[in-house]
């Protein structure tokens, strides 16, 4: 049975920003829309929880940008910097289902 209850956790959990793009290769799942990063377009943001993770969200976008062609998908088989990024986020409860909130960023080249 689901429960419609509202989540009211507090729990860190990782995503994986760099993903698998099956034949195309791996790709960075996070763009910057109308000031918001976006991990799923349109349905979830992520948001920083300090200054430092706010560059380094803000690194990650702009290098994402480099990588797409100028009608705005990714090329094929770009060399991504790096081989993971891990984001520790929560649930942003302002805006539940919607954002994540990101505490920490860990880069593995």
């Amino acid at each position: 049975m689901i429960s419609k209850e509202k989540y009211n956790g507090d729990e860190s959990f990782v995503i994986e920003l760099v993903r698998s793009g099956g034949m195309a290769g791996p790709y960075i799942s996070l763009r910057k829309v109308n000031g918001k990063y976006q991990f799923i377009p349109e349905k979830l943001s992520l948001t920083s929880g300090s200054p430092a993770v706010a560059a380094d969200l803000e690194e990650i976008s702009d290098y994402n940008e480099s990588l797409l062609s100028p009608s705005g998908d990714v090329r094929p088989h770009p060399e991504i910097k790096w081989k993971s990024i891990k984001a520790t986020v929560k649930h942003d409860l302002a805006d539940f289902g919607k954002s994540y909130v990101v505490s920490n960023i860990q880069f593995t080249e």
